[in-house]
């Protein structure tokens, strides 16, 4: 028994019998942003370069196109390739559709939203907070700040992950008995100004949460100026270090707030601000929150395969507690941080 033992302990220590650890990056976002896809990439090399077995990980992109196929495609590719673990698939409608088809490889998603418990396979990790968390801290600040305001609430209906910000929203609005009126829109619409201007009588001095994208929240944000109205929504109004709705609205003074997953600001969250100077003096720019969280699904990654190089990954034995709050620990995966 003892010979056995050190036998395993020579290979599992040997490069050469160990296997390679295949890093597979698959998003869309990246691909139509290409700050995003930059970050993507730097936030898998920057953990990867702090691996003592670094030459023994290799890093391969599939990013794709807004086709509905596109996503199963480069699954397929990176089934082909033998991934060892994936970071992407931040869409709901892609992650649903891949995880259907995934029997072994771990996934890890970025963005990928759900309201109520994710119906997924244990093989699909995603970082998002549960947007019940995000709808109850966003009504709690919506009391506080607009206190016997009426209640507004667009959403997108062509998105996915704005209907399921709708089901946590109804339900927290619900809960507390609020009032409240639902306008759908179409993202892309060129009707959403003549919508406003038709319903321009109730859109004042009210609470309106925006379930909606920059572009579109935007649009509706610079139609009702100067109507007295404070707007909340979703982490979809910038990163933590660039806040992209500042840009496109045209008063800077209005009152606009909404959750984000994580706060490079915040500057008692020490690992945030440690991994943020690493990054800013590798790469010369800011971490997004995609860089972050990449970081975080690769380092994880690393940790397991440091445990056992000869099979698949295996989160049940790691033991690792990320920059951005996600944890893996007894089995056990908890998911990341939510700031205001």
């Amino acid at each position: 028994m003892k010979v056995i033992s050190f036998l395993l302990i020579i290979i599992i220590s040997n490069p050469c019998f160990s296997k390679d650890l295949t890093v597979c990056l698959a998003d869309r976002i990246v691909k139509s942003i290409p700050y995003y896809g930059k970050s993507f990439v730097n936030g898998a090399e920057l953990a990867i370069s702090t691996f003592t077995q670094k030459d023994r990980v290799k890093l391969k992109t599939y990013f794709y196109d807004w086709e509905p196929l596109d996503a199963i495609k480069a699954f397929k590719a990176m089934q082909d390739d033998s991934c060892s673990v994936i970071v992407g698939f931040s869409y709901l409608t892609d992650a649903m559709l891949v995880d259907r088809r995934n029997v072994s490889l771990k996934i890890f998603s970025p963005f990928a939203g759900f309201y109520g418990t994710p119906k997924l396979s244990n093989n699909f990790f995603t970082f998002k907070p549960p947007l019940e968390k995000f709808s109850e801290s966003i009504i709690k600040l919506s009391l506080r700040i607009g206190k016997k305001r009426p209640y507004i609430v667009f959403v997108e209906e062509n998105r996915n992950s704005s209907l399921e910000y709708l089901k946590a929203y109804k339900n927290s609005l619900r809960s507390r008995h609020i009032k409240f009126k639902v306008f759908h829109i179409l993202e892309g619409s060129n009707k959403i100004e003549s919508v406003l201007a038709d319903n321009s009588s109730v859109l004042s001095k009210s609470n309106i949460i925006l379930l909606s994208g920059v572009v579109t929240s935007s649009k509706i944000i610079n139609s009702l100026s100067d109507k007295e109205n404070i707007f909340f929504g979703t982490e979809n109004f910038g990163s933590s270090t660039a806040k992209s709705i500042f840009n496109r609205i045209n008063n800077k003074k209005e009152k606009i707030y909404f959750a984000r997953n994580l706060d490079y600001i915040d500057k008692t969250n020490h690992k945030l601000s440690s991994f943020r100077t690493l990054y800013k003096s590798k790469y010369n720019t800011d971490p997004t929150v995609l860089s972050a969280y990449t970081f975080d699904a690769v380092s994880a990654s690393l940790e397991a395969y440091k445990l056992n190089p000869l099979e698949k990954l295996d989160f049940s034995n790691p033991s690792y507690n990320g920059i951005t709050g996600i944890a893996f620990k007894n089995n056990t995966y908890s998911r990341s941080h939510l700031s205001l």
